[in-house]
Order: structure tokens, then sequence, then C-alpha cells
């Protein structure tokens, strides 16, 4: 980049977004997501990959919209989609709380569900949510799951991501894990922690979308829609899910 770039004056975090802005080029959908096992991660390429790039992708190439396609950290992708009208963000959960900020499109996923997690060695056993009352949780900033439970009174302890947090929790800065339940059991494979972090128990299922920009164009949310419909139709959609995780 040039020395005479407004993106380096600009702090740290406005900077990555300049920069995502200026690599997209006029008239492209600028898409974003996360780095959250299975559903999207980095393949041995180091490009994004997962069911859940591979079903966006699939419905890129049947609406023929030129994009472009990042992994970003959840808050910096999240905020991201927000401001810009050419760009989504995904697999978000759709809720109460976010309805509002997005245009809809899927669900990519229709089998989310929000759990608790454990340290292997706790005797701790809450069974229920209510149960939960008197413990802190660990989440992560801009998570559905986190929102759910703080807007349910719930005391939470925020990591800036969700990998952290295992290790949070088996250093005990918090009483009990609240994550995905499939991010969550993936994340422990990843790290190696399946015997010294358990599932308790799940509380909530959700459904996973592409959340577009709520100021893109109505033609272009109509296409998404209408190519998200055609995948549904011919299969393609689960297609892809048996792919990937095994269903």
């Amino acid at each position: 980049m040039p020395q005479s770039s407004p993106c380096r004056r600009l702090p740290s975090i406005l900077a990555a977004l300049c920069l995502l802005c200026s690599t997209a080029q006029a008239g492209e959908l600028h898409l974003l997501t996360e780095d959250y096992p299975p559903y999207s991660t980095l393949d041995a390429d180091n490009r994004p990959g997962g069911p859940a790039v591979a079903k966006v992708e699939e419905l890129m190439r049947r609406t023929g919209r030129a994009y472009t396609l990042e992994l970003q950290p959840w808050p910096r992708a999240f905020e991201y989609a927000q401001s810009h009208a050419d760009s989504c963000v995904f697999s978000t959960v759709r809720s109460v709380q976010r309805e509002k900020q997005f245009q809809w499109i899927g669900p990519l996923f229709d089998t989310y569900n929000m759990a608790i997690f454990a340290r292997a060695d706790d005797p701790r056993r809450p069974a229920n949510l209510e149960a939960l009352r008197p413990y802190t949780l660990g989440s992560y900033t801009e998570g559905a799951v986190a929102e759910h439970l703080k807007a349910r009174g719930y005391k939470i302890d925020l990591a800036d991501n969700d990998n952290y947090n295992p290790q949070k929790l088996l250093h005990q800065r918090f009483d009990f894990w609240a994550a995905g339940k499939s991010h969550g059991e993936a994340i422990l494979r990843r790290q190696k922690l399946q015997d010294k972090i358990v599932l308790l128990f799940s509380f909530e299922r959700a459904e996973m979308y592409l959340a577009c920009n709520r100021n893109m164009a109505k033609d272009d949310v109509a296409a998404l829609r209408h190519g998200w419909e055609s995948m549904k139709a011919d299969g393609s959609n689960l297609a892809i899910e048996r792919r990937y995780l095994k269903r």
C-alpha cells in the first residue's frame, strides 16, 4: 500500500476495515466469516473452507454476482457487515436481538444448538439453565450464545475469541463454558481436550443464516434468496452438509 494511504493513519481495527473495503472492487459483494469449526475453517491451503463456505460459494455461483470472501475475527466481521451496504456475514444466528440489524438469507443450518460445558473434574453438575444462576459463564464477544444468556440476566465473562475459553475454563477463570454444541466439541477436538472438558447439556436451538446489511439493494437480496431456494429445491444444500458433517 502506498505511504499516502489513509489506512496508515487509522487505529488498527479501523485500518483493517479500510483494507477490506479497498480490496473489494466496485459491484462486488463482500462476504465475511470467522474460523468457526465445524462450519467454517481454514483449509490445508490456508483458504476458507468448511460446509458454510461451500454453501455460500455455491449460492454465489448461482447468482453470478462477483464477490470476495474472507475469514476475520467475529467482532470485526460482524461490525463490517452492519456498516457496509454490499456485505454479508455468516454463519450468523438469527435472534430477536439481531432481527432488525440484517436482511436474512437461509437458514444455512437449522440445527444449531447452544450448550454448556464443564471441567471433567468439576463435581458440580447443574442440569439446566436455572441452576446456573449463581455462576459465571464463559463465552465470547458478539457471540449469539453470550447475547442469549446476557439478555436473560446471566453473568458472562467474554473472551475475544471462543478458542480461548477452554483454557480459561481449565484455569477456573469462570465456572462453566457456554458455546454452540458442535462448535464447542470441534474446538475440544482441535485442542485435544475431550478428556478434560465435557458437555453438560444443550439448552436452545437456533438457525444460522447469511446475514446481509440492511441497506443492501432489494434486487440483490431477492437474487440471493432465489438462489438459496434453488439450492434447497435440488438438494445441494443437504448434500453439502452430508459431505462435510457426515450427516
